[in-house]
């Protein structure tokens, strides 16, 4: 997975930014801390605050506690492709 803050608001025009997950909120810069309220992408383009609490940002890790459902489908194909015929020896 890329971090919440690669690419920033958008690449290219596109409101997917950060990690290229379309339902991670894009958020321009890494956070530092635990700022619940912070929000670097604005405007009706970028709904939702900063993913602050997602395990791809540089939060606290005391902060951090989850991944979004499209991260998790992302890894779990990521596995399925590259490394479950692997374990299976």
């Amino acid at each position: 997975l890329l971090h919440n803050f690669q690419g920033g608001c958008g690449i290219g025009g596109s409101t997917i930014g950060g990690d290229m997950v379309g339902d991670t909120p894009s958020q321009k810069t890494a956070s530092t801390g635990c700022s619940l309220n912070k929000d670097t992408c604005t405007g009706p383009k970028f709904p939702g605050s900063d993913p602050v609490q997602n395990f791809m940002d540089y939060s606290d890790d005391a902060c951090m506690n989850h991944f979004t459902p499209g991260q998790i489908e992302r890894m779990t194909v990521a596995w399925q492709s590259y490394r479950a015929k692997d374990s299976i020896a």
